[in-house]
């Protein structure tokens, strides 16, 4: 990728972190790429443009993105955007929205790993304009946030400098293992994977359990999950496997008929069809005899269907028959 003078990426390099803002700026390997893991499209990771510099974020609620306090200032207006890349002649953004960056309370710069967390509230309903569902975050409610040593956990971020397809910034996914954790952060293994994006998300499953601030560090956002909500005030910011009815956002265990709002009402169900192997409607075992069984024989007075197929005999010829 060419070099801008006004746009300073952000990346962590192979043996020091170069951090967000300005203010906080070091000096890194130029020729590391960020993630050595498989190219990725997760519609819910996107930029935090700062203007002076460059990092990911991931989509939390309709108007809440998550992402690293040393990308900004508090307080800076910046800009989320989804593209396939960095680079607006070959990758023009899709979706942009602008908001304002908070950072967590007491973050004390660079090394602050633990408290290195941020919200940036947008100004306009992402998921309305792009139709992306947004990530949910583990909280310290439910059992979802235990991250225990030696879990998987999936890392998702932007390959800049010396990244495939001519050095854009691009998304890339990895696996990484949990190798050590206290109250407010959690080391992840990266062995022959480089490293995540600042901003980008650490998550189980569907879950953002960290954010990636250093070459393997992740800042958890479990014991951070009141201030984000607080600070959000966005209804559609929810803990893992959590839902709330009339947020706009169709999510397990809603449905359409436990929450229509959300979901949509239910459709009616299909008509009964002949040979669709249930029984149902107006259909009867000789109007369908495939869904609903032969009707059994009517037969006179000391006979039965004792063989069940159909003919009638008396109890004395079944006997003698038998019956296969």
């Amino acid at each position: 990728m060419q070099s801008n003078p006004v746009l300073k990426i952000c990346v962590l390099a192979a043996s020091v972190v170069m951090a967000c803002a300005g203010v906080e700026q070091h000096t890194g390997e130029a020729d590391q790429s960020i993630i050595g893991g498989e190219p990725s499209d997760f519609p819910e990771v996107g930029w935090v443009d700062a203007g002076t510099s460059l990092c990911s974020g991931t989509l939390i609620g309709r108007k809440t993105v998550l992402t690293a306090a040393h990308c900004s200032i508090e307080g800076a207006r910046v800009t989320y955007l989804l593209a396939s890349c960095y680079d607006p002649s070959a990758c023009p953004p899709t979706y942009h929205v602008p908001g304002t960056f908070h950072r967590y309370p007491g973050y004390s710069g660079t090394g602050d790993w633990g408290r290195d967390t941020a919200v940036v509230i947008l100004d306009q309903d992402f998921t309305t304009l792009s139709g992306v569902t947004p990530f949910r975050i583990a909280s310290p409610y439910s059992s979802s946030d235990d991250f225990d040593l030696d879990d998987p956990i999936d890392i998702v971020g932007y390959s800049c400098n010396g990244a495939p397809g001519g050095g854009l910034c691009r998304q890339r996914w990895a696996q990484q293992t949990i190798t050590d954790e206290n109250y407010n952060a959690m080391d992840i293994s990266w062995d022959q994977i480089d490293h995540g994006d600042s901003g980008g998300p650490g998550f189980i499953t569907d879950c953002v359990g960290g954010v990636i601030v250093s070459q393997h560090i992740l800042s958890r956002v479990d014991q951070k999950y009141d201030w984000i909500r607080s600070t959000a005030e966005d209804l559609s910011v929810h803990g893992c496997f959590q839902a709330s009815c009339g947020d706009g956002l169709c999510q397990s265990p809603e449905t359409c008929s436990t929450c229509p709002g959300d979901c949509g009402v239910c459709l009616p169900p299909p008509p009964p069809v002949c040979g669709d192997h249930s029984c149902n409607g107006s259909e009867t075992c000789s109007s369908c005899p495939g869904d609903c069984g032969r009707c059994a024989p009517v037969c006179r007075p000391g006979t039965d269907d004792c063989c069940n197929d159909g003919v009638c005999r008396s109890p004395l010829l079944c006997q003698k028959v038998g019956c296969s």
